[in-house]
């Protein structure tokens, strides 16, 4: 069994050898728990590697400064997206897209109706968040691009490469317990949300990852926040609940379902 100096080891040998071919490196950094791990592993190169993150503009408010002193010896890249103006445009971000209300599917149905835009949340990080940081990448200069990703995740791998940029992530084969024990053995605190939210934290009013464990955190670090992120539930799940209400006569008809009372 791999000890944790094994994983360190093993990761720290990665990262060397990938900046003894590479000159510039952008560490893609979230704040969370995965990121500040590597950001550590990365401090003997911090004069070679600029850390980029993405504000949407509801980043939470504690992982604004968190994130500025925590990369205080690194160059940190700020990239500014704008999420009202891709929600006015695409919809609130769910887990579940009513097909009638998505911006370009729902447009036969819709046309001359009103109706409140839902869109899919990984659309939306991947506009607001990995593609501005990708593009970063590819107009920096930087031929190493870093990301905290760990294969127990269940993302997809990331590609080796992407055009002329090498893609390297030094700690897949880590799992959470391993991060944790990892930035306690170097005296390092992870933001104020572990181990009550064992992630990092992208916009406060994303109805998508919202959690029990979110509101909880939210009802006491930042109640004046909680009457915006309602209505952005509401939102989302009531036209959520209004299409599945469709379907219910159907269901109880089949005999999937008992009548209604």
């Amino acid at each position: 069994m791999k000890s944790l100096q094994d994983y360190v080891n093993q990761a720290q040998e990665k990262i060397d050898q990938a900046m003894q071919k590479h000159e510039r490196a952008v560490l893609a950094f979230s704040g969370g728990k995965d990121s500040l791990s590597v950001l550590r592993l990365l401090y003997p190169y911090r004069d070679r590697v600029t850390v980029a993150t993405a504000d949407t503009g509801a980043m939470w408010p504690h992982m604004v400064e968190f994130i500025k002193e925590a990369c205080k010896d690194y160059q940190l890249e700020v990239i500014r997206t704008d999420q009202a103006a891709y929600w006015r445009k695409h919809g609130v971000p769910s887990r579940i897209v009513p097909i009638y209300n998505h911006a370009q599917l729902g447009f036969m149905q819709h046309a001359h109706g009103n109706r409140l835009l839902i869109n899919d949340w990984l659309s939306c990080h991947t506009t607001l968040i990995s593609k501005p940081l990708s593009d970063y990448v590819d107009q920096s200069g930087a031929t190493l691009y870093i990301i905290a990703q760990r294969d127990d995740e269940g993302y997809v791998d990331q590609p080796k490469r992407t055009g002329d940029v090498e893609v390297l992530t030094p700690i897949n084969e880590w799992t959470a317990p391993i991060v944790f024990e990892y930035l306690a053995s170097i005296g390092i605190t992870p933001p104020k949300q572990y181990p009550e939210i064992e992630t990092s934290l992208d916009c406060w009013n994303c109805p998508a990852h919202t959690t029990e464990q979110t509101v909880r955190f939210m009802q006491r670090e930042y109640p004046h926040l909680v009457p915006e992120l309602n209505v952005c539930l509401y939102a989302a799940y009531s036209t959520v609940a209004d299409a599945l209400n469709a379907e219910l006569p159907a269901l109880r008809a089949s005999g999937l379902l008992p009548q209604a009372e």
